[in-house]
């Protein structure tokens, strides 16, 4: 059972990751600090969107290609998937740091 279990897990994982990469534009330029694209585009979200959706997009992006689940794939794979995780972070904590300058703000 256990190895079926850990079959279908990594085919789940291969799947999610093929379609995060699909779904996103890959830049072959060595990467800034920051991405030039927008964050909410990267997360999925609409601009609009309420923090509790942002962090749950967030979570849902990063736990696909956390290294810890990728570990023990083919090494393409996991290099897409620490691309994606950081680009998902960066994404991410600029948002925080957008949210939290408005609280300081109020």
């Amino acid at each position: 059972m256990q190895k079926y279990l850990f079959i279908f897990t990594v085919l789940w994982l291969l799947y999610r990751l093929a379609r995060s990469m699909s779904s996103h534009h890959v830049n072959h330029e060595p990467s800034s600090t920051h991405s030039s694209r927008d964050p909410y585009q990267i997360l999925g979200v609409p601009k609009n969107a309420p923090w509790d959706q942002i962090k749950r997009a967030y979570k849902e992006k990063i736990r696909s290609c956390h290294p810890d689940r990728v570990e023990g794939l083919s090494q393409d794979i996991q290099k897409a998937a620490k691309k994606n995780f950081h680009e998902y972070t960066q994404a991410f904590q600029r948002l925080e740091r957008s949210q939290n300058q408005k609280a300081t703000n109020k």
